[in-house]
């Protein structure tokens, strides 16, 4: 893939120029390459990452093959107008640009960070699945301006991981970032009522999903979700237009309680949903149950054979 291709890939995103790429490859590539090309890519995310400059739109391109990233710690991917593109298909869920947890690793919450801003993230699968308890969040957005694109949240992929504080998506002081044709979630490990999907953690506002699916495979009717936690995770807006948030089940015996866990008291933000709706099994569930004022949907209430903004089963 030549530079031309690349500038492509991120002008498809947002139509930003192109710094130099560096060529990120875990299963043919040298860490003691400069990266510059394919054939001189280098093996690691540090390396690579060590060789983007701060605010120069570089980007650090990752070649798609039989290896991964595996993570012993967590990651911070600090440098703002650098960007993140995984070369492989740019599905909704498990792209092959893949990064994990190594399993013998512990404590590593999140897995990977970003307090950057103005960088664009797309085409990665961050996969945050050990037995540790103690490894609560896979992915952790503190910058603004960001753009994640195609981007696969899969958090809380063992069942000792499903506890308290433990999300895919975590928003902490996180403004004006993009979430674009992602997945928050997996439907492959049960969860209970002390994880979540999506945290807001501390006034999250001005973030824009579109086209989202936020999923999971549940065992409490009291998972959420999406969780504002505390009565100032949230500020301003934060919107969802054409998300659908999907609760599975075994037998389709669990139907959730709601969608979103919002905190009594809470004083500040609101979440807009423009053409979402959520398909839940068991009974019809309600987008909030808390009556807290919080959310503002433009759907009309659900009939069993009728549109509306909550599925039901026919």
């Amino acid at each position: 893939m030549n530079q031309f291709q690349v500038g492509s890939l991120l002008k498809d995103a947002s139509g930003v120029s192109v710094g130099k790429v560096i060529y990120l490859d875990p299963t043919n590539g040298d860490d003691g390459n400069d990266g510059l090309s394919q054939d001189r890519a280098v093996r690691s995310l540090s390396v690579g990452y060590g060789k983007l400059d701060d605010g120069k739109n570089d980007v650090l391109l990752y070649v798609a093959g039989a290896n991964s990233i595996s993570l012993s710690a967590g990651f911070v991917w600090a440098k703002s107008y650098t960007h993140f593109i995984g070369a492989c298909s740019p599905t909704m869920v498990g792209q092959r640009s893949r990064i994990f947890q190594k399993a013998a690793a512990t404590g590593v919450s999140p897995l990977f960070k970003v307090t950057g801003s103005g960088c664009i993230f797309k085409n990665l699968y961050v996969f945050h699945g050990v037995a540790d308890a103690t490894s609560k969040v896979c992915f952790e957005v503190t910058g603004e301006r960001n753009v994640f694109e195609s981007v696969h949240f899969a958090g809380i992929g063992n069942v000792t991981m499903d506890v308290a504080g433990a999300a895919s998506l975590k928003i902490t002081g996180g403004s004006e970032n993009v979430f674009r044709k992602c997945t928050i979630g997996l439907d492959t490990i049960a969860r209970g009522e002390n994880s979540v999907e999506l945290l807001f953690a501390s006034d999250a506002s001005r973030n824009y999903f579109e086209d989202c699916l936020i999923s999971a495979y549940v065992s409490s009717a009291d998972h959420a979700l999406v969780e504002i936690s505390g009565t100032d995770g949230i500020d301003r807006w934060n919107i969802f237009k054409g998300c659908i948030f999907v609760a599975d089940s075994e037998n389709r015996g669990v139907g959730l309680t709601e969608v979103f866990k919002t905190p009594t008291g809470i004083v500040q933000g609101k979440i807009i949903l423009n053409g979402c709706q959520a398909v839940n099994d068991g009974t019809a569930t309600v987008w909030d149950s808390s009556g807290n004022g919080t959310i503002w949907n433009n759907a009309v209430a659900a009939e069993a054979t009728a549109g509306g903004g909550i599925s039901t089963k026919l």
